[in-house]
């Protein structure tokens, strides 16, 4: 688990899952949750998923780095619920490469970007729950580009995507 610390003003990534499973000698890691933090101003990602699972990333506040979270090829970020990603220069959710997969659960705030979502080069994002908003994004609020897959199936509840400079839904 990370939880509840202050991250910040990195030259690289706030958290990078990639180096903590080089660190166990492993090509992939499990991390239970990241929680209750604040990672700000970070070089590049605030946490890069990278060659692992995270099964939960709850309450945190990602704000100010190039991009928010980041999830490269074969990996997974679970469970995102309650996090703020704000003003992140580039895209504050990004899912890259065949494989990747982000699972956006409930109660998320992603505003104030580039793009507030990018699924790109066989990426997945899906959207589980609700009460999720991708607003006020200078380009889109969710972007899909190259053979990327979007999956909402949320039950009750309703998700905002409004107010975004192009477009709320771009493929």
């Amino acid at each position: 688990s990370i939880k509840d610390n202050i991250i910040q003003g990195n030259g690289k990534h706030g958290i990078s899952t990639d180096i903590a499973s080089i660190m166990e000698g492993k090509s992939s890691c499990t991390i239970d949750e990241i929680v209750g933090n604040k990672i700000l101003n970070n070089g590049r990602k605030g946490i890069y998923v990278e060659s692992s699972l995270v099964k939960s990333i709850a309450g945190n506040v990602i704000t100010g780095n190039q991009t928010g979270l980041g999830v490269g090829a074969g990996s997974k970020a679970l469970g995102l619920e309650g996090n703020t990603f704000s003003k992140n220069k580039n895209e504050n959710i990004v899912s890259t490469g065949k494989g990747a997969l982000v699972e956006i659960a409930n109660k998320n705030i992603v505003n104030n970007s580039k793009n507030g979502v990018t699924i790109t080069n066989k990426g997945t994002v899906k959207i589980t729950g609700s009460d999720n908003t991708f607003n006020s994004n200078k380009k889109n609020g969710i972007s899909l580009t190259r053979k990327s897959t979007l999956k909402i199936t949320t039950k009750s509840g309703k998700n905002q995507v409004q107010k975004n400079k192009n477009m709320g839904i771009g493929v």
